[in-house]
């Protein structure tokens, strides 16, 4: 037992330690290669994304993108040398010289995913950066810090190539940069849903079994511990389900698996047990 404790412990430790490394994603996004570190004093925009929210239940990512741009592309004071433009997928905007690239709020819808599979369930989305000189339509090498702080859930961020057959409409297709973000649920997460789970049925066997020896193998009036343990473990069930962390609201796979049958042998155990204590009321011996 003590084995498994410092196994669990451990485990745990090393998802936090993971989940810290991944909630920042950085790379350099150049014309035409990737990760490669821009040189001093070249032109360049900084694009910071920091994640403020994931809602599942609207299948959307919530986000603030701030961008600062370098020296040769705006004034101490943060004012444009010179018009540009940004794209990112679903937002663009055109900023004249001397105006400043103020932040802005996006949302990004996910492509694909469910909370139905809790907590196996997988998200998926993408975002399209594009910055461009306006005055040569030429592409803005981009440096991008994506920051992300969002209990329960763990996020991996990937670089993918130009799909011509996207439906992404912007007269700079080519310079696009899309990055493809996968959400999963950390492993901590879904090992303690899962023991939840089989907590779950432990207590609900128990008192099945329980009340099947007071009401088929004893003659005895049951006491008030049997009917108030059957009745508490009756309400304790929907407080234990909302201990697994981000869980959806009910309705979810693992509510058919481990919830509502529980649920519904543990009531029909308390009703057994409560009809057997009223039945046996007039008897001299009790349990």
């Amino acid at each position: 037992m003590f084995i498994m404790y410092v196994f669990l412990i451990g485990y745990s430790l090393h998802e936090v330690k993971e989940d810290l490394e991944s909630t920042r994603y950085h790379s350099y996004l150049g014309p035409t290669e990737l990760d490669e570190p821009p040189t001093d004093g070249a032109k360049q925009v900084h694009v910071e994304i920091r994640v403020t929210g994931v809602d599942v239940l609207r299948n959307r990512i919530d986000a603030w993108v701030y961008f600062f741009p370098s020296r040769d592309i705006s004034t101490a004071s943060g004012e444009l040398n010179f018009p540009v433009y940004y794209s990112l997928k679903y937002y663009s905007n055109s900023f004249n010289a001397s105006d400043i690239m103020d932040p802005i709020e996006i949302t990004i819808p996910f492509l694909r995913g469910t909370h139905y599979y809790y907590p196996f369930d997988l998200y998926k989305a993408e975002l399209a950066i594009d910055i461009m000189d306006s005055r040569t339509d030429t592409a803005l090498p981009i440096e991008i810090d994506i920051l992300v702080s969002t209990p329960s859930l763990w996020f991996d961020i990937f670089r993918i190539n130009n799909d011509p057959d996207d439906d992404i409409e912007t007269p700079y297709e080519d310079n696009l940069y899309k990055l493809d973000i996968v959400i999963t649920r950390p492993g901590f997460v879904v090992i303690f849903s899962v023991f939840v789970v089989f907590l779950m049925w432990a207590l609900s066997l128990a008192v099945l079994s329980m009340a099947i020896s007071i009401t088929v193998f004893s003659p005895a009036r049951p006491g008030a511990p049997y009917l108030g343990l059957s009745l508490t473990c009756l309400f304790a069930l929907p407080n234990l389900r909302s201990t697994q962390p981000g869980v959806p609201p009910l309705g979810i796979l693992i509510d058919v698996i481990g919830y509502f049958w529980n649920m519904i042998l543990v009531a029909i155990s308390a009703n057994a047990i409560m009809v057997c204590w009223m039945q046996r009321l007039g008897c001299d011996k009790t349990l």
